[in-house]
Order: structure tokens, then sequence, then C-alpha cells
């Protein structure tokens, strides 16, 4: 089952961490699109290096320090690591065009960030990086801002859900609801910030649908702003506006 000593720490001595996740994505007219997701979360990497005495979680830290700080490929990135992995030319080719970088501030690790340049749809979906448990942590996985066409986004607010603990076929239904009710425990204890801006090559013509968290900026941009406050309260208060598809048509 998946650890979470630092979550659990947090809860016992009522600590807040300030922490942000950060997505810009770049919809192109051929039907491509480019990701960057910058997560920052400075007090919680700094408190993690100090009491980790898990090995899993010290692995996964270690992980993260030894990430060049300039852009470097997946490909390149296992190549180092020299472990076996799939040669097919596709995975090749994605793991190519998909970077990871670490984020230093006075020789200190505060957080990380990853690149998918020029993706498909189907790409996205594919790629066995992707379907990884570490990307699946990091969120990468989520296909809310994936369905794009050249034409067209098609956004299902039904996506907006951070609230899925690790899938450990090894757990039981009990363990999954407790792991469930610490995420969103641990959740609720972060000062935690995420937003996605969404730009387009084109100009944005139409916007059919709504919802109070996704915002039009100009013609070629709509910024997403998730409210944690109303997503994990007992009785959280109806949106004003919470339509299951948003549609973004350009011209």
């Amino acid at each position: 089952m998946k650890k979470l000593f630092f979550y659990t720490l947090l809860l016992a001595t009522g600590i807040v961490q300030s922490c942000s996740v950060n997505s810009e994505i770049t919809y192109f007219r051929d039907a491509t699109f480019t990701t960057v997701m910058d997560v920052e979360a400075k007090e919680l990497f700094g408190m993690a290096q100090a009491f980790s005495s898990d090995s899993t979680d010290a692995k996964s830290f270690k992980e993260l320090e030894e990430l060049p700080k300039e852009w470097t490929s997946v490909y390149d990135l296992k190549l180092k690591e020299g472990k076996e992995f799939s040669k097919n030319p596709d995975s090749v080719r994605l793991m190519k065009k998909s970077f990871m970088k670490s984020k230093y501030e006075n020789d200190e690790l505060i957080g990380f960030a990853m690149k998918l340049e020029k993706f498909t749809q189907n790409e996205f979906e594919n790629f066995s990086f992707l379907n990884s448990e570490k990307s699946k942590e990091l969120g990468m996985q989520k296909q809310a801002f994936t369905q794009w066409n050249g034409k067209s986004l098609t956004i299902d607010s039904s996506d907006f859900n951070l609230d899925n603990p690790s899938e450990d076929e090894g757990m039981t239904p009990e363990e999954k609801a407790a792991e469930k009710a610490q995420m969103k425990q641990m959740l609720q204890m972060f000062d935690l910030k995420m937003s996605s801006t969404l730009k387009f090559e084109n100009k944005i013509k139409t916007i059919i649908g709504k919802h109070d968290w996704i915002k039009k900026i100009d013609d070629h941009t709509v910024a997403v702003t998730f409210d944690f406050a109303k997503m994990f309260d007992e009785n959280p208060p109806e949106l004003s506006n919470s339509d299951k598809q948003i549609i973004i048509t350009t011209e």
C-alpha cells in the first residue's frame, strides 16, 4: 500500500504547508498540444528530507533530488538509469519529446517540472510513462484537457477530481477508504493552489457550457482554478455554473 508517512506527520503536527501545482497547455491547429506542469512545495520537501525514515519515501525524494536542473528528456533519463526500457520506435519518439527537471532555490530542492511537447490526444493516452505509478502520483494521467482535435477542446468537468488514492490492487476496500479519507485531510491541511492556463494558437470563437472554475481571459486564453474549499467541504455550497461539458471552439 502506498506510504503516507509525511501526510500523517503533517496531520499530527497540525502544520500547514504551502504547495502549488500549475500547468500551462498550448493547443495547436495541427491537433497537438504542449503541456508544462510545475510543482512547488518547498516546505514539504524540506520536512520530508529531515524526517523521512521510510525507505520508499526516502527513495522517491532522492530521485527528485537527482533530476537535472535543466530540461532533460525522459529517454535520456532512462539511459542514465541504465535500466531496461522499451526500444519500440514509437515509445522512444515520445520519450524524446517528454522532459523533466528539478527546481532548486539556494541549493535547496523546492519542486520539479514536467513537459510534454507536441503530443496528440492518442499519444497522451497511450504513452506508457503516463500510465506509470510515478506519473499517476503527479496527476499527469488526467484526461480533462486532452480532448483536443485541432479545432475544439472538450472539457469534462467530472475530471476535476483529485480525490483519487493510489490504485493498489493489493489494498482492501477498507484500506482504500482510509487512504481516501487521509488524502482529503492532507489536501485540506495544505495551502494548496492548483491552476491550469489553456492557450490556443487560433482565436477562440465560442465557449459552450459554463463552470465556476473556468474563465476566459482573452481571445486566446482560458484559466482554470480549482476550488479545494468547495471540493472537500462536507457540505459544499452549490456551484452557480457546473456544466459537465465545456466545449471551446477556435476559428
